[in-house]
């Protein structure tokens, strides 16, 4: 068609650089803001797994899988724009198009923010006496500012990026600063950066160039000689004080700040923290010139909306009356019709009491312990923290390939002959971060007393890795770490997973005390990227195992990934306790072998860390997404259940069809928050929970709930009349189909939202039947 535009997509989601949804989004915004009136066709990459025609109803998308070259030859009219993120394809046939629109590397990171570019080069438009002028920028993408300029606004300023903030001599400046972290490909090639290429192949007698941030710390620091009005500044507060009545400084709040932009703008409706703001001590006045541009978010459609919907605001700064007056004036709304998106751009009047609130996409450990724990009963985390209840779980023995010995049980002489039998084993304690682990091998010697003197309270034979993980470093079992969240409609793997590996001769891949590597890994497979930690520092991109040499090669596969992650979203349904697990996995010959299960997985720190050096910004929205998934089709009540005897004891196996019910029936009611106590707990505190119990009874199928000296029998419904299947003819091994195991757990879910109302409903209306003292 005439007017068209030719998009080539990337697989960022299969090289699991970005999520899916945000692949789309990318697009999305992109078609927005570079090509809002051309008729689309799109050549998605080769491995490209996007279906693109439900996200571009009006557009081609071109079906075929083959090179982006061979264009040339297959089209009968060129269409007048090409447009890529950072396809290198395109690079080659460019010279075809008329135009060619290309963001850069750091868009996928970047895209999030590119309204707030966009109304920032709206804001210079408006500005009849600085359109002229240079721009300054510091801490932005560059790519994507040009672009945005010159196809979509058709505004060609004169960009000046510079590497620090600094006065210059010029009169009327206008800047934009972004986030003063962000490095952009553009300082890459300014400072003639060239540590990329010695990241693969080492070159003797040639060092490598100092990395871009040493510069520019270089450059911060040399102050010398310089005039007072070209010294470089380290605050914002600093540089403001610097700046003349006519210049225009806009703040663009990117994402890479999301926490301190937020806090200021509900304190004062500035952009800046107070300390930036020049503010003095018990002063909480917003800066003189500082000028809130609030922009307000709306849905135009319900479905297919990826791109962020959250309301930003961005700061422009400036001394001018006239400046500030045209800022105060401008009124402008964007339609972001593939987005789903419409966007007003409006002054925010301080003084009217708005805020903003810009949510942090960090999650502390605290937050994401709250969080799991709404998914998993803490009455049953025995079921995980008892190392040897997985050897025992029928179901779950098949992917632990091997025995254990429980020494709590075992004698002296069943331990002898344990270590004799496979000649090197490992003791664990129930503890966490490999805390206690030890390798004993069979010398001939009884080893059994130094066993129990180390305190292992489980011997498992030593598990020989696959040779291909043996060579990354020999001497820990490097394993995989997957997480698995269980709705009522499947399993469902969440996080990249990412494969734990030692060093510096630690036998465990989670030693704190020596240099440690994590390594990101595509679900076929693939290495994303690696990272080193030295005890006490923090997380780093690395290319190599320091102690081994082992190249961390991006695309590098490693085997048996695709079949661990099948190994554990099976493993899930033997242990419905617990809707979310994160699994230990190591790679043998033979396939996978499950090490270990926890409920609370710590390794979610270390996630956000290595996912922050590619980001920038931290995984809330992942892990909140990924515990959402596992809460689907559940409302919490603002009263709170608390029930003192647990429907099923933890350590229990699920031989019977009932038992298997009972145990979802009780990981429902936790999940509509009906908390659950021992005993134990309520006879230790009394005043802290009323004795009501709830047990469930075979052979008449009711729930038996006790209140007090009042028991309710609440009938269950005919689980078998309902076409739900029951186990098969092997108690030990439950032969349940997935559908029918979904289907039971959805019945579950119906009855415990049933119990829960009524149980509610009488705690917020009835009398107290127990003592007359306290409330539920």
């Amino acid at each position: 068609p005439e007017n068209a535009a030719l998009v080539f997509t990337q697989q960022f989601a299969n090289l699991y650089t970005t999520s899916l949804e945000d692949q789309i989004a990318i697009y999305q915004a992109s078609a927005d803001f570079f090509l809002p009136d051309q008729s689309l066709i799109i050549k998605p990459h080769p491995d490209d797994s996007v279906d693109y025609g439900p996200i571009f109803p009006d557009a081609r998308v071109i079906r075929g899988r083959f090179p982006a070259e061979l264009m040339p030859v297959l089209l009968d009219r060129v269409p007048d724009t090409s447009f890529t993120v950072s396809s290198s394809s395109v690079r080659n046939i460019r010279s075809i198009f008329r135009e060619n629109i290309i963001c850069g590397f750091d868009f996928p990171n970047t895209f999030h923010a590119i309204d707030h570019y966009y109304v920032a080069l709206r804001l210079l438009l408006e500005m009849e006496n600085l359109k002229d002028r240079p721009v300054h920028t510091f801490g932005v993408d560059v790519c994507m500012l040009e672009s945005l300029a010159e196809h979509s606004l058709k505004f060609r300023p004169e960009f000046i990026h510079e590497t620090s903030l600094r006065r210059v001599t010029d009169c009327r400046q206008v800047w934009l600063i972004g986030d003063g972290t962000f490095q952009s490909d553009y300082f890459q090639t300014k400072k003639k950066d060239m540590t990329f290429a010695y990241q693969r192949v080492e070159v003797k007698g040639v060092e490598p160039p100092k990395p871009v941030r040493e510069h520019r710390e270089a450059d911060l620091n040399d102050t010398a000689g310089r005039p007072a009005d070209q010294t470089d500044t380290l605050s914002a507060a600093g540089f403001l004080e610097t700046v003349g009545k006519e210049d225009l400084v806009i703040f663009l709040n990117p994402p890479g700040d999301q926490k301190k932009a937020a806090e200021t703008v509900a304190r004062s409706g500035a952009g800046l923290p107070a300390a930036d703001l020049n503010c003095k001590k018990g002063q909480n006045a917003l800066h003189p010139g500082m000028i809130p541009v609030h922009v307000r978010k709306r849905r135009i459609r319900e479905e297919n909306v990826f791109f962020p919907e959250n309301d930003f605001t961005i700061c422009a700064y400036s001394l001018d009356a006239g400046i500030r007056k045209r800022i105060m004036q401008f009124h402008a709304e964007i339609i972001l019709k593939h987005a789903g998106l419409a966007e007003e751009i409006r002054h925010m009047n301080p003084q009217q009491g708005e805020t903003v609130t810009v949510p942090d996409t960090r999650i502390s450990m605290e937050e994401y312990l709250d969080l799991a724990m709404d998914l998993n009963d803490m009455s049953m985390k025995s079921i995980l923290t008892d190392k040897i209840n997985l050897f025992i779980r029928p179901g779950i023995r098949e992917y632990m390939h091997r025995p254990a010995l429980d020494m709590a049980a075992a004698s002296d002489e069943e331990i002898r002959q344990f270590l004799q039998t496979f000649g090197k084993v490992t003791g664990k304690r129930n503890s966490v971060a490999g805390e206690g682990f030890r390798i004993y091998t069979d010398d001939g010697t009884d080893r059994a007393a130094q066993i129990r003197a180390d305190g292992a309270e489980i011997l498992e034979p030593f598990i020989r890795q696959h040779p291909a993980y043996q060579a990354i470093y020999p001497d820990s079992l490097n394993t995989l770490r997957v997480h698995t969240v269980r709705s009522s409609r499947g399993v469902r793997i969440f996080l990249t997973p990412m494969l734990s590996v030692g060093g510096d001769g630690a036998v465990t891949d989670v030693s704190a005390a020596t240099t440690r590597y994590r390594v990101l890994v595509s679900e076929d497979g693939s290495i994303i990227r690696a990272f080193r930690q030295d005890p006490g520092k923090m997380w780093q991109v690395t290319d190599r195992h320091h102690n081994t040499g082992y190249l961390f090669l991006q695309g590098r596969k490693l085997p048996g990934i695709p079949a661990c992650l099948e190994c554990c979203r099976k493993a899930a349904l033997f242990i419905p306790e617990m809707r979310y697990i994160g699994w230990d996995v190591a790679v043998t010959e033979e396939g996978p072998v499950i090490v270990e299960a926890n409920n609370i997985s710590g390794s979610v720190y270390a996630y956000q860390q290595v996912k922050e050096c590619i980001t920038g910004a931290g995984v809330r929205s992942e892990i909140e997404q990924m515990l959402a998934c596992g809460m689907e089709g559940v409302q919490y009540n603002r009263e709170s259940v608390c029930l003192s005897e647990p429907v099923a004891r933890a350590g229990t196996s699920f031989p019977g069809f009932r038992q298997l019910y009972l145990i979802l029936l009780q990981s429902a009611l936790h999940r509509h928050g009906v908390e659950f106590y021992d005993r134990g707990f309520i006879k230790e505190g009394p005043s802290a929970r009323k004795n009501c119990s709830i047990r469930y009874l075979e052979e008449e199928n009711v729930i038996l709930l006790q209140r007090g000296q009042r028991a309710d029998r609440i009938p269950q419904p005919d689980l078998i009349r309902r076409g739900v299947s029951p186990y098969g003819e092997d108690k030990e091994h439950p032969g349940m189909p997935e559908e029918d195991f979904f289907a039971l757990d959805q019945t579950a879910m119906r009855e415990a939202a049933r119990i829960y109302r009524t149980l509610a409903q009488e705690i917020s209306t009835g009398p107290d039947v127990s003592d007359g003292k306290e409330t539920i």
